[in-house]
């Protein structure tokens, strides 16, 4: 296993207006899973073509642990890419598509089998080796392609949306197998993803991406309770937010004056909170009042959308009341403790 360093990487395509990907500084620990996630066009792929060398940089440079592989041949550098569509070789038999890379490599015949017999059987392929892609169900045909790239014994591994074309049964399967894999090979992976749910799932940090640059890494967590702008709060399922002005621990915003307890700055901020966080009723601080436009019954808990100065908040709370309160105005406070502070040059 390696690290990958990321040096002020850039990659424009030609006749383009605009860089895919613009000055990255990343790098991932050996050993580590982690997602370059966000929207379709964001530059997640590129980034991930430009460490396997099927790009070359327009500037920038890219290290595997201390060795600069910028201008290494992709079949040189030991970092292998799973694509999204499989590639496997439709006249080849499973067997035959897995052992293709170390017959490229021209390994011993016996090394060959022993490898091949060995990453089919920690793949559950062995009774499918026989088969031709065409004969195995969408999962199968992933297991096939990511056995393939593992019994090259990468230092490197590099997964491209590997999870998309699967049903969600399927999904999740597929998560505990790459997860387990990865963790008993201890090989460094990284995995493009759009599915915020997936990253979190799978990832040991997440890199956020967005217009080609990455704007947030760490543990998912903070993604959630701590995010580096609107937008980045409302990319993760949280569009409550408004804008208000601090000063000291208070912020006052269109609806009332909170209590934070942000070191942030004193001036323009954008007060921020999960719907989870948001309490019903006067709890003696940072209550405020609001119309619940909708209730929704989800089983376990109940989501309201409430109007708060025009915009449209989320609140989940428990089921066990029953309450009908959709068209009433309703007393909430939110707690001084899970109110993030965002300031407006993080916007």
């Amino acid at each position: 296993m390696s690290s990958v360093a990321l040096h002020q990487l850039s990659h424009s395509y030609a006749g383009s207006t605009y860089p895919a990907v613009k000055d990255i500084d990343f790098t991932i620990e050996k050993g580590e899973l982690v997602s370059l996630l966000g929207p379709s066009g964001c530059g997640k792929t590129t980034t991930l073509k430009l460490i396997a060398g099927l790009l070359r940089p327009t500037s920038g440079e890219i290290y595997f642990d201390a060795d600069r592989v910028t201008d290494v041949k992709p079949e040189r550098r030991e970092a292998v890419m799973v694509f999204q569509n499989y590639l496997l070789f439709p006249y080849m038999s499973i067997e035959e598509n897995v052992g293709f890379g170390l017959r490229m490599r021209r390994l011993n015949k016996q090394v060959i089998a022993q490898r091949v017999q060995e990453i089919l059987a920690v793949m559950k392929l062995e009774k499918l080796k026989g088969r031709k892609p065409a004969q195995l169900s969408g999962g199968q045909q992933q297991r096939a392609a990511l056995a393939r790239a593992l019994v090259l014994q990468p230092k490197v591994l590099l997964l491209d949306e590997p999870l998309s074309n699967l049903d969600a049964h399927l999904r999740d399967e597929m998560r505990e197998l790459i997860l387990s894999i990865q963790r008993s090979l201890g090989v460094t992976t990284i995995f493009v993803t759009h599915d915020q749910e997936e990253a979190v799932l799978l990832a040991d940090r997440i890199a956020l991406m967005f217009d080609g640059k990455i704007q947030q890494v760490g543990e998912s967590k903070i993604f959630y309770e701590r995010p580096a702008s609107r937008r980045i709060a409302s990319f993760f399922g949280n569009n409550n937010s408004i804008s208000g002005f601090k000063e000291n621990r208070r912020v006052t915003c269109s609806i009332g004056e909170f209590l934070v307890e942000s070191d942030a700055a004193a001036g323009p901020v954008t007060v921020v909170i999960r719907p989870e966080s948001i309490l019903f009723g006067d709890h003696g601080v940072n209550s405020f009042n609001a119309l619940v436009k909708r209730q929704i019954y989800m089983g376990t808990h109940n989501r309201y959308r409430i109007d708060v100065d025009g915009a449209e908040w989320e609140v989940i709370a428990s089921a066990d009341s029953g309450a009908d309160l959709e068209g009433k105005r309703v007393s909430f406070s939110l707690p001084p403790e899970k109110i993030w502070v965002i300031p407006e040059r993080g916007q």
